[in-house]
């Protein structure tokens, strides 16, 4: 069944690899507000449910931050208000001395 998931929470400055439908498109990157916590950045995806399960990685940036420490990232996928402004891409898979902080 084709259909829209969320994932996530993604953060900040951090590799953050998820479990997702192998070929998801990401319709939209958000925030939503978590109970009791601050606000998460989250992806939502149009998948078909019975695509394999993948895993993906990815890496919210600031603006003003420096890019040449995520060279592999690879796609931008969105950005969003936090108050901070964020900035997701996408990573290559297996990226060579992939940091997992900058």
């Amino acid at each position: 069944m084709r259909t829209i998931y969320k994932y996530g929470p993604l953060r900040p400055t951090v590799l953050t690899t998820l479990k997702i439908h192998d070929r998801a498109m990401i319709r939209h990157v958000g925030v939503q507000r978590l109970p009791g916590a601050e606000d998460g950045i989250f992806l939502w995806a149009e998948v078909e449910d019975t695509n394999p399960m993948v895993e993906v990685s990815y890496v919210v940036v600031g603006t003003g931050f420096d890019l040449d420490k995520w060279a592999h990232a690879r796609a931008h996928l969105g950005t969003v208000i936090t108050p901070f402004v964020w900035h997701v891409y996408s990573v290559q898979p297996s990226a060579p001395g992939t940091p997992s902080s900058p």
